[in-house]
């Protein structure tokens, strides 16, 4: 979900069915990635990205290594953004 930081107001939600052969951090990875590119999509400059996975969280933040090689994929694309 993307909400408007001035008025909070959602401006843009989504959701996607993976499959069974994808880990819940994988699922995290790929809902962070989505929200990123409908952002930049939408013209966004600057976002707070929120989420409930504090693995994902502390490697987007450089305060984790990626050491799950099935994972470094997504690292890189996130942080690319």
């Amino acid at each position: 979900v993307l909400y408007d930081s001035d008025d909070g107001s959602e401006v843009w939600s989504g959701y996607q069915y993976l499959g069974d052969n994808f880990t819940n951090n994988e699922a995290e990875y790929v809902g962070l990635i989505t929200g990123l590119q409908c952002a930049r999509s939408l013209g966004v400059e600057r976002i707070v990205a929120q989420g409930d996975s504090k693995l994902i969280l502390q490697q987007v933040e450089g305060k984790w290594k990626v050491k799950a090689a099935h994972l470094r994929q997504y690292y890189d694309e996130a942080i690319s953004m």
